[in-house]
């Protein structure tokens, strides 16, 4: 429950927990209207019993607008070292980012070095650097792991999992992660008892209960139905942005796990409507998590392309918003 709440703004949050008690209010309104038809037959004045008065016709708008707005997250591959020779914090595009749009959700994924690296902790820039991230309350950063198409060895993996859920015991800063993002996984229907395995020793380390989360990244849709028994999240496409057809790409996807999919669009330059198109595209979908990225292989940080994704992905979710409103009210 935590990981669910973990998205939701503090409005939504209150959202969640006034809808349970108003269907009370309702449900006891109809019992007294059942039990007690006529007010005058008891002699009591008729605004005595104003929950008599409730009809189920008032009751159904108001639990369509309660129900939260639960939008597409921006899953970002933050590959780059935090600083640059000169001391520039290379991460701060994403920093503003994050700041301007408080209830747009990020999965950040961190990637020391192809993996948590070899030693206990990572070096104090980038301790410094995740610290930073773990100021904003709309941020889940998850821990990178190679899985090199069942390659690599499930004892190595299982090895750098623990480093990455170790970070939490740093006593200084606040580094901890919430997760693991699984990269080159294998699609074919073979690897599923490993990917199993692995998911297995992530689950231990990052519980649900305490909104740990696991991701697959096979980058295509061809992989087998069980991943989503061992993962929250699989990453459907993972390519050019000239491979990528909106509509069309994700209607190959598995319909019913459309939540729990994810977009990583690289190595192109859309225009303001493309970009556009993408973010509506994903969120009419009920894709979970998107990126777009000029950059091949996630080794800079576009800040204007991201903050036009970001902010178009705010926009879309205002609209959503705005049509539930009118739909009741019009």
């Amino acid at each position: 429950m935590k990981a669910v709440f973990s998205t939701l703004s503090p409005v939504e949050m209150a959202v969640l927990v006034a809808e349970p008690l108003i269907m009370v209010w309702y449900i006891t309104a109809l019992l007294a209207s059942i039990i007690c038809p006529s007010p005058s037959s008891i002699n009591l004045p008729r605004s005595a019993f104003p929950l008599v008065e409730m009809k189920l016709s008032l009751w159904l708008p108001i639990s369509v607008l309660l129900q939260p707005v639960i939008s597409v997250y921006v899953l970002l591959p933050l590959y780059i070292y935090p600083y640059d020779d000169a001391g520039t914090f290379l991460w701060q595009p994403v920093i503003k980012a994050v700041a301007a749009h408080p209830h747009v959700q990020w999965q950040i994924i961190i990637n020391p070095d192809s993996g948590p690296g070899s030693s206990k902790y990572p070096d104090s820039q980038y301790i410094t650097a995740v610290s930073k991230l773990h100021k904003y309350s709309n941020v889940k950063m998850i821990g990178y792991v190679d899985t090199a198409y069942t390659r690599q060895k499930i004892t190595e993996v299982q090895k750098q999992i623990s480093l990455y859920a170790g970070w939490a015991k740093h006593t200084r800063e606040n580094i901890t992660l919430s997760g693991i993002f699984f990269d080159d996984v294998d699609d074919a229907a073979s690897a599923a008892p490993y990917m199993k395995t692995v998911s297995q020793a992530a689950r231990s380390a990052f519980p649900k209960s305490h909104g740990g989360s696991v991701t697959f990244n096979p980058g295509t849709n061809d992989s087998p139905i069980s991943y989503y028994d061992y993962a929250d999240t699989v990453v459907n496409f993972e390519s050019s942005l000239a491979d990528y057809n909106n509509a069309k790409t994700i209607s190959t996807f598995p319909p019913r796990h459309r939540p729990r999919e994810a977009i990583i669009a690289n190595n192109g330059k859309p225009t303001a409507a493309a970009l556009q198109t993408f973010v509506k595209q994903a969120i009419s979908s009920s894709i979970g998590g998107i990126y777009i990225t000029s950059d091949c292989c996630y080794q800079a940080v576009n800040a204007t392309l991201l903050n036009a994704m970001v902010g178009d992905i705010a926009t879309a979710q205002a609209q959503k918003s705005k049509r539930k409103l009118i739909l009741w009210f019009a």
